[in-house]
């Protein structure tokens, strides 16, 4: 659960215990900042899309009293199912993982920079050290970049896995904190 509620932490921007709408749109600002994005852009718009989408999707599954808001323990409950449901997570944790590649890989190309991995984690507020050490540890070819297949990999660790030492349980930053 502690890597979970960091997570939910990170979506909750106005600390208030809910993650709603607003706080994904304060996200979308945070990470068009952090990529010099307009908001009049092509770019920014392409992002406000994809995230408010990824947005949409979580909340049809894990706002059970539809009230357009998810609380931790909603969050928690849904995530506890999905440990348990290979069929389940598998149907719910890839689409997230392809959103997420997507959004990462800025240029398209197929290949995660450091700097497009930045973006996204500072929005998370990751202290700096802390990115640089993540992404050479999802990084398992050491080219300096991560293909769709690490950053895909490193996601679905991140939902998937108890394993401490996996890289991808720290893509959203040290949940130990």
């Amino acid at each position: 659960h502690q890597k979970l509620t960091h997570l939910f932490d990170i979506l909750d921007l106005d600390s208030n215990g809910l993650i709603d709408t607003a706080d994904i749109q304060a996200f979308i600002d945070a990470i068009a900042r952090s990529r010099n994005y307009a908001q009049t852009s092509l770019a920014y718009r392409a992002l406000k899309r994809a995230y408010l989408g990824l947005w949409e999707k979580l909340a049809q599954q894990l706002d059970t009293n539809a009230d357009q808001k998810i609380t931790l323990e909603e969050w928690l409950a849904f995530f506890e199912a999905v440990d348990k449901d290979n069929a389940f997570a598998e149907q719910f944790v890839r689409p997230i993982e392809m959103a997420m590649v997507k959004l990462l890989d800025v240029d398209g190309d197929g290949k995660v920079r450091l700097n497009d991995y930045q973006a996204l984690a500072r929005a998370c507020n990751i202290p700096q050290p802390d990115i640089e050490t993540v992404f050479k540890l999802m990084d398992t070819d050491s080219d300096g970049t991560l293909t769709e297949y690490e950053a895909g990999r490193a996601i679905v660790t991140f939902f998937m896995s108890d394993d401490d030492n996996a890289p991808g349980n720290w893509f959203f930053g040290n949940y130990r904190r």
